[in-house]
């Protein structure tokens, strides 16, 4: 007990002193920091940068994703001429007799170039001579091209493009009347059929229809699906583009997001006048 009340004491003559010196702090209220001076090199927020971060990784990856679409779409456009032109070797090696059976309508096959086609539109003698002459001179062109594609691997790597620019050449030689026409009078497809819609798509809010044809997209014609998705792909995404239909004998006009119209294709043959 003595030795209790003895402690007490020592601890309480210490505690006087240290008060006495200023030595004691409070426990309840700890001190706090000084505040740094505010530094006139103000550096930007990190949202600010984190946001700025993200905008450029965002416009890096829809650049690549862009660039892999056009891929994607020249190689599909690739393959669907590389089919075009074995089914016009396929059509060149078989017997006309008996009729072969083939997906491909009104498919002039024994010949490079139907006059009679032409002639049944009422077509003037001397245009006909004038768009076979040029359609010739392209077959040609294109008959060489393949040529040596078979006999320099090299050649085959960049022989779809060689191709299409002859048809790009005759197209602009011609004028779009001209060559539909040539397109028909050859049995080659010049028009795109829809042949289904995905509900909510751009082309079922607009009302275009199954069996519609698509004639042309923003101004440009339409000739094949490979023009259809060059042209989806252009231009701003979702500004309201023109689309131009044939559905039966009459042609209407819609205005689509561009984009994807949400439809599916087929190439046919078809009539141009």
């Amino acid at each position: 007990m003595a030795m209790g009340i003895v402690t007490q004491r020592i601890i309480y003559t210490l505690l006087g002193g240290l008060i006495s010196a200023g030595l004691v702090l409070t426990l309840t209220e700890p001190p706090q920091p000084a505040t740094p001076a505010a530094s006139t090199n103000t550096a930007p927020p990190l949202a600010d940068n984190v946001e700025n971060t993200d905008i450029t990784q965002l416009q890096q990856t829809i650049a690549k994703l862009q660039q892999q679409l056009h891929f994607e779409q020249e190689n599909t456009a690739a393959l669907d001429y590389e089919l075009q032109l074995l089914e016009d070797l396929l059509a060149d090696a078989s017997s006309p007799t008996p009729p072969r059976p083939t997906n491909r309508k009104n498919r002039a096959a024994e010949t490079w170039f139907d006059e009679s086609r032409l002639l049944a539109l009422n077509v003037d003698p001397a245009d006909i001579e004038t768009i076979k002459t040029l359609h010739n001179q392209a077959e040609l062109e294109k008959l060489e091209l393949r040529n040596k594609a078979a006999r320099d691997a090299k050649l085959r790597r960049s022989l779809y493009r060689e191709l299409k620019t002859i048809d790009s050449n005759l197209r602009q030689q011609l004028g779009e009347q001209n060559y539909d026409r040539m397109l028909f009078a050859s049995g080659k497809r010049n028009r795109v059929e829809v042949t289904d819609i995905l509900t909510g798509s751009a082309a079922n809010s607009t009302g275009i229809q199954k069996g519609d044809l698509i004639i042309s997209y923003g101004g440009e014609r339409i000739y094949e699906p490979a023009n259809l998705y060059q042209s989806t792909a252009g231009g701003d995404v979702g500004e309201m583009t023109l689309v131009e239909i044939q559905r039966g004998e009459e042609v209407l006009t819609v205005y689509v997001p561009r984009g994807p119209l949400g439809t599916r294709f087929k190439p046919i043959v078809k009539n141009p006048d």
